[in-house]
Parts: structure tokens; C-alpha cells; sequence
């Protein structure tokens, strides 16, 4: 869902092949980061280490996660925007 979202964005703002890869990219190393940081707090969620449980925390935790991929994603997104003036 991650990546569908990145190359949802990229083709509505119409990057070039280059600022593709270069988004794809991007997209692949937060997903996965966030996938690791999300795997290690449902450990400790479901481990019983931390006071917190139920299914709605392992949901918040996701949201979390991924929330803040997308904002990261969407930053760096319009960073890397192609000049469009500048290729006219």
C-alpha cells in the first residue's frame, strides 16, 4: 500500500523516470524502516512488556507508523519535485 501511494503521487505530479526511481526508492527504505520500528513495538505490546494491549493499540501502532512514513514521504516528495519551468 506504501508503494502504491508513492507511485500515486509521483504520476499525479508527473516526475520524469529519474525523480521515479529516485522516489521509489525513498518509498522502499521508510516502508521498511517503518515496517522494523512497527514488528519491534507489537513485540513488546504482545510480550505483555509494556502496560498497553489490545487490539486497538496494535492499530494505533500501524497507523502510527505508516502516518508518519507518509508525511515524511510526502515532504521529501515535494523536494524532490522535478522543475517543471525550468524544462520548458
Amino acid at each position: 500500500a506504501g508503494m502504491l501511494q508513492v507511485f500515486a503521487v509521483a504520476t499525479v505530479r508527473a516526475y520524469d523516470a529519474r525523480a521515479l526511481l529516485r522516489t521509489a526508492f525513498l518509498g522502499l527504505r521508510l516502508l521498511l524502516a517503518a515496517n522494523v520500528l512497527r514488528a519491534a513495538s507489537l513485540f513488546y505490546l504482545e510480550t505483555g512488556l509494556l502496560p498497553w494491549n489490545g487490539e486497538m493499540m496494535h492499530q494505533a501502532i500501524g497507523l502510527a507508523a505508516f502516518g508518519a512514513v507518509t508525511i515524511i514521504l510526502l515532504w521529501r516528495m515535494d523536494a524532490m519535485r522535478p522543475n517543471v519551468a525550468a524544462t520548458r
